[in-house]
């Protein structure tokens, strides 16, 4: 009597689901970016009209405020160049410290990359700032997409990608998820406050974000390791 080969399932729970999830979810932001991208390049009337009367609204009811200016300026210095900088170099060093050396990789993938789109956004679509009663910020580089916005959706979501997957309990997974899109939001909202950028400059740099992020999560390791729940035996170095 011969022994039959007992043909293994894959697993139908998250780690089967999470990869085909990831490509999903960044097929659509990434649709979303590129239409949002057409509209300011195409200069679509109604979009430009939304984002003026939204900035001149707003810098009318907080410019009089000294001290509600001068925390939003505190704020909006979250996501400055330096702050992502200093907050991607922090964990890029813990990262090499646990031997974590493709997680390293990463990061520093996210941050170079980052700057590349940014800044040749910025420059080939050359939107001019909003121009508004009371400047509250100075600003001379292009309008879209939002430089403080974007660098810091990339440092929020690619550090939430790394911590997801050693994350056991659901609460603490939903608080980091959560964590992030408020301080990402946060930050937005104080660039169109004060009037450093139209909404649509902070809602295409998120998106733009967004999608650097995890288009690289395949540097740091497997979607599905990544984004699904950590296994309960001990987990090897990815270095």
């Amino acid at each position: 009597m011969t022994d039959t080969p007992v043909r293994q399932t894959r697993s139908s729970g998250p780690r089967a689901t999470a990869y085909p999830a990831h490509r999903v979810l960044l097929v659509v932001l990434a649709g979303a970016a590129g239409v949002l991208t057409g509209l300011v390049v195409a200069l679509w009337v109604p979009l430009a009209q939304f984002d003026e009367m939204v900035v001149q609204s707003l810098n009318a009811q907080v410019a009089p405020h000294a001290e509600l200016v001068t925390l939003l300026g505190a704020v909006t210095d979250v996501g400055s160049e330096t702050a992502v900088w200093v907050l991607t170099g922090v964990v890029v060093v813990a990262a090499l410290l646990l031997r974590r050396y493709r997680a390293a990789g990463y990061l520093v993938a996210c941050w170079l990359l980052e700057f590349v789109v940014e800044n040749g956004l910025k420059h080939g679509i050359g939107r001019p700032r909003p121009v508004v009663p009371v400047e509250l910020v100075h600003a001379t580089t292009g309008s879209y997409p939002s430089g403080h916005t974007m660098g810091i959706t990339v440092a929020c979501v690619s550090v939430t990608v790394l911590l997801l997957g050693s994350v056991d309990r659901r609460w603490w997974r939903w608080l980091l998820v959560v964590g992030s899109l408020v301080v990402m939001a946060v930050v937005a909202a104080t660039r169109v406050l004060l009037a450093a950028h139209y909404p649509s400059d902070v809602v295409g740099a998120m998106l733009l974000g967004t999608v650097l992020a995890l288009a690289l999560v395949p540097i740091a390791g497997r979607p599905d390791e990544l984004l699904s729940r950590p296994r309960t035996a001990a987990s090897t170095s990815d270095g």
